[in-house]
């Protein structure tokens, strides 16, 4: 499978994968293991697969001079499988030990847990996984590594008080490339479906229309 790209970037070609640098080996002050967490294995943990489909930013409009200088041209991914059923289930348990520590992020998401691989073992080595990097690189045409500052590391966003509100809003990310990862099984939650908003104005007030 291929990525529709003018660079011709092709999702069975591994980029170098950039070694992650070196986690801390102490933490900050407050922060605590999980007790009895069970410990992150990719061999039992990780069922990786691959999107259906891939759209880059010119299929959005944008042209060459707009993504010029950036590491790839891959602008959104169809869904695809990371967790086994076991990873998935011991994630899902490791994300309601942390729903504790949620605090406001800013205003756009009411529930948030930064720095959760301070806490959490098994998020943190989810998160630096070379079997997961390497999956990313993958899929993005080009090679990544996890974030150098552990604190933007598996950030967890959580249901809001009123079920109607939005989980998070409308922002420019302060990281150029990421993924999202469903922790609780969508196909359980009967929720719509995600969307993909194609603005046909780069001007604010065009974005604050389309909000």
């Amino acid at each position: 499978m291929g990525i529709s790209s003018a660079a011709g970037v092709d999702i069975g070609t591994v980029p170098d994968v950039i070694s992650p640098v070196e986690f801390p080996t102490s933490r900050p002050s407050g922060y605590e293991w999980l007790p009895d967490e069970e410990a992150f294995d990719p061999a039992v943990h990780l069922e990786l697969g691959e999107p259906e489909f891939s759209h880059t930013l010119a299929d959005f409009g944008y042209s060459p001079a707009d993504s010029e200088g950036l590491a790839t041209d891959l602008a959104a991914t169809g869904p695809f499988r990371i967790l086994s059923d076991r990873g998935a289930a011991v994630l899902l348990e490791s994300a309601r030990r942390l729903r504790v520590f949620t605090r406001p992020a800013s205003t756009r998401v009411e529930n948030a847990v930064r720095g959760g691989c301070y806490r959490s073992r098994f998020l943190r080595d989810l998160c630096l996984s070379p079997e997961v990097t390497e999956a990313m690189s993958r899929i993005y045409g080009a090679p990544v590594a996890p974030h150098a500052m552990p604190v933007h590391l598996g950030h967890m966003n959580f249901e809001p008080t009123h079920l109607v509100d939005a989980v998070d809003k409308w922002h420019h990310d302060t990281i150029p490339l990421d993924y999202v990862m469903m922790v609780s099984d969508p196909r359980r939650l009967g929720l719509g479906a995600h969307e993909i908003l194609e603005m046909p104005s780069r001007e604010p007030a065009g974005i604050a229309h389309h909000h």
